[in-house]
């Protein structure tokens, strides 16, 4: 099976090219425009998976970035490689109450893969590992852990997590699948977050943890090893 991965130099994209490549897939990596349809590789592919995307918290973006990235992007693909399995990258933000300019362009992308004959919606909740953007929550407390600084966290929402090898190997495990599958991950309060990451930066043991919490807490330190490079 011959597969095609957008946006495989990225976060994701990485960990997706690297179980493809376990699984002996052939495979074909894709890290431009996806706004410009002539930069496609050219030839037959049986699936694509559709990584590619404008995130938030990048510097200078508007909502027509959004949507031309995640909307029209991903319409070129699919006038590009009618043929194709379209695996779709989405995003749990959608079922916010109030949803984001992402979440918008993510679900617009949404409705134009439905049109296509053949294709599976995967829906990530916020997933975190190594080599994650440095602007988000948990990379934050990490640097700054290991660095023997402090943190204040203003807020004890609970936010939905899933370790990006686990996303990997269930967007493979899932390419033959079809409709809309939402992946679902560890439910952390931020509170708890701070303070399970300052133990693994200082080695210290927390008591006391649900099941759920002592896995979550080992995803946390495979994170480890990074942070601690980048402080040397």
């Amino acid at each position: 099976m011959k597969v095609l991965v957008t946006g495989a130099a990225g976060f994701i994209g990485e960990w997706v090219m690297k179980e493809l490549a376990a699984n002996e897939y052939i495979t074909v990596a894709f890290s431009g425009d996806v706004r410009n349809e002539n930069t496609f590789p050219r030839g037959f592919f049986d699936v694509i998976i559709h990584l590619a995307a404008l995130i938030p918290h990048r510097q200078h973006q508007t909502d027509g970035d959004f949507c031309e990235v995640n909307v029209q992007g991903t319409k070129n693909l699919c006038k590009a490689f009618p043929t194709a399995k379209m695996v779709f990258i989405s995003t749990t933000d959608i079922d916010r109450t109030q949803i984001s300019e992402y979440g918008k362009s993510k679900l617009e992308a949404e409705k134009i893969i439905e049109k296509q004959e053949n294709y599976v919606i995967i829906r990530l909740p916020s997933v975190f590992g190594p080599k994650q953007r440095q602007n988000k929550l948990i990379p934050l407390l990490f640097r700054k852990y290991c660095q023997n600084g402090e943190c204040t966290i203003n807020n004890n929402d609970t936010r939905e997590y899933i370790y990006v090898e686990d996303v990997a190997k269930q967007i493979i495990s899932k390419i033959l699948e079809k409709g809309i599958i939402t992946l679902r991950g560890y439910k952390i309060r931020n509170f708890d977050l701070d303070t399970m990451i300052r133990a693994v930066c200082k080695g210290e043991i927390i008591s006391e943890l649900t099941f759920e919490e002592q896995e979550f807490l080992v995803r946390l330190t495979q994170c480890l090893p990074t942070y601690q490079e980048r402080t040397v």
